[in-house]
């Protein structure tokens, strides 16, 4: 199977990828995953790389610290029902993509086994292993490929598990608290590494990594655990908390962690050089959670810290890509009845909020219909719908 691809540049790169085929049908076995990067892969701030045969590690690419680092032998895999085991000896990297390491094993071309690093487990099982039933046939060589689902194999992205509806829930959020869906994003991006699953040992989860406290608060009633599972059911609590912050109007990045991180009260008066937690001064407790962004490595984290910190995540795949596809969303305009409610809305602003609660610059001419009669009428909205 071929195709073609074109790179940023306009240029066409021809790309093949192997399927296995049942003979006797024709119909596709398996589908091929694809990687790159094999034994060295990057994900936000996390970096993973494996030696075969000898070591695996991953490290936090904005401190150079290392999260996990252990020799390949070392037995640190949990299985499901109990027990731990090493990575497979003579074992080779396929790729390793949402923290998950694929290895290629000894014992044929065509089996493989998964191992999550995050969270040192694996389930146990060899995949691809060829069915004794259906040998080989002769005179053809079997292509090594895993398991996929064609679809997802087509339209991989890093954030693939973001819907639109999901995307426009954020936007619509970010709207309702006058931030840039960029801003929320980023500080998303920040907390969790934009991963719904994501939780921290101190008690913090989901997205915007709230606590416990939060969640009940922002009236969330099931458990924090299924709150981890929620997906895109986490938004409506996220807005709920952040509008009770009292987020300033077109807030940048760094003022909106700030917003989520620090009491309102406290905010006023801070400077870049403003530490706002150390380990043995104010907020140890904040130093704790978010000492990752203390740049410089000082025991001092400062306003400066959390913006440099912002600022070295940009490029993060799965960022650039949400923001990306939240640009392309097309923006919400309501069918006002009025000029009044497009300039304050509806009775209580929340099935037609006003022009600038979404954002959007209304500009407005008049029209003469009659002879002495002037009529205000809406002609172009920026951006448009």
């Amino acid at each position: 199977m071929s195709a073609t691809r074109f790179t940023d540049f306009g240029f066409r790169i021809p790309v093949e990828r192997s399927v296995r085929l049942d003979l006797a049908t024709g119909a596709v076995v398996e589908y091929p995953a694809l990687f790159g990067g094999q034994g060295v892969h990057q994900e936000g701030w996390r970096r993973y790389r494996t030696s075969d045969n000898d070591s695996w590690e991953i490290v936090n690419t904005v401190t150079g610290d290392f999260i996990a680092q252990h020799p390949w032998t070392d037995s640190v895999f949990r299985l499901p029902h109990g027990g731990t085991e090493p990575l497979p000896a003579d074992a080779k990297t396929v790729g390793i993509i949402a923290g998950q390491l694929y290895l290629r094993l000894n014992e044929s071309d065509w089996s493989y086994r998964i191992f999550d690093l995050d969270n040192r487990t694996t389930d146990g099982i060899t995949h691809g292993a060829l069915d004794p039933d259906h040998p080989q046939p002769h005179g053809l060589e079997r292509a090594w490929s895993m398991i996929t689902d064609p679809d997802a194999w087509l339209t991989t992205r890093p954030a693939g598990e973001f819907s639109r509806d999901m995307l426009e829930e954020i936007n619509t959020t970010a709207l309702k608290i006058g931030a840039d869906a960029d801003v929320l994003l980023a500080v998303m991006n920040a907390e969790s590494g934009l991963r719904t699953t994501a939780y921290h040992p101190t008690g913090r989860y989901g997205l915007l990594q709230l606590t416990a406290d939060q969640l009940s608060a922002a009236g969330w009633t099931a458990t924090p655990d299924d709150y981890l599972a929620a997906a895109d059911r986490q938004i409506p609590a996220i807005r709920t908390h952040l509008t009770g912050l009292d987020v300033p109007p077109d807030t940048d990045e760094t003022g909106l962690w700030l917003a989520l991180l620090i009491p309102q009260p406290e905010l006023a008066g801070l400077e870049l050089d403003t530490v706002i937690a150390s380990p043995g001064g104010s907020r140890p407790e904040l130093y704790a959670t978010h000492g990752v962004a203390d740049i410089d490595r000082d025991g001092r984290l400062t306003v400066n810290d959390l913006r440099r910190y912002l600022r070295s995540k940009h490029h993060d795949p799965r960022l650039t890509e949400l923001q990306d596809r939240t640009r392309q969303l097309a923006a919400p305009i309501p069918d006002w009845p009025t000029l009044t409610e497009v300039n304050e809305g509806d009775e209580m602003a929340i099935i037609r909020p006003s022009a600038a609660q979404l954002g959007l610059t209304v500009q407005i001419v008049a029209l003469q219909h009659e002879p002495g009669f002037d009529h205000e009428q809406v002609v172009s909205i920026d951006p448009p719908a």
